[in-house]
């Protein structure tokens, strides 16, 4: 099964992060929000995947933006709107539940994977066998 959708959302979060950090360098608060904002929301693209490795992607994508909105909120100027704001963006990812989710479709793709081998009882002879000793 290719999993060729976590490359791309992956990149996209590194390409998101220069552009705060550059705003912010020019000054250009409500900029850097934006960006900010959209490199959060680089996440949920993959949160109704319901598979353990795109969760883990998630997770990695996240760490790399919360480097950069720890980085942007060093700067002054923040006002206590865009402050709530990039909150609200951080409250609403749910990692725990997604991956609850992804443990639950694995574990579909375990079983719908297991049933059409253990009927045809030729891919299983391999795991009958005694397994080799050290």
């Amino acid at each position: 099964m290719p999993f060729r959708h976590l490359v791309p959302a992956k990149r996209l979060v590194n390409w998101f992060g220069p552009a705060p950090q550059l705003a912010l360098h020019e000054g250009k608060h409500q900029e850097a929000l934006e960006g900010l904002l959209a490199q959060t929301r680089i996440s949920r693209l993959l949160a109704e995947d319901r598979i353990v490795i795109s969760e883990l992607v998630r997770i990695a994508i996240a760490a790399i933006a919360r480097s950069t909105t720890w980085e942007a909120l060093q700067a002054d100027r923040w006002t206590d709107e865009d402050l709530a704001r990039l909150q609200a963006a951080w409250e609403s990812q749910d990692f725990a539940a997604a991956m609850a989710n992804g443990l639950e479709g694995e574990t579909v793709f375990a079983i719908a994977s297991f049933w059409p081998a253990a009927a045809s009882g030729e891919e299983l002879e391999v795991y009958r066998k005694e397994p080799a000793k050290n």
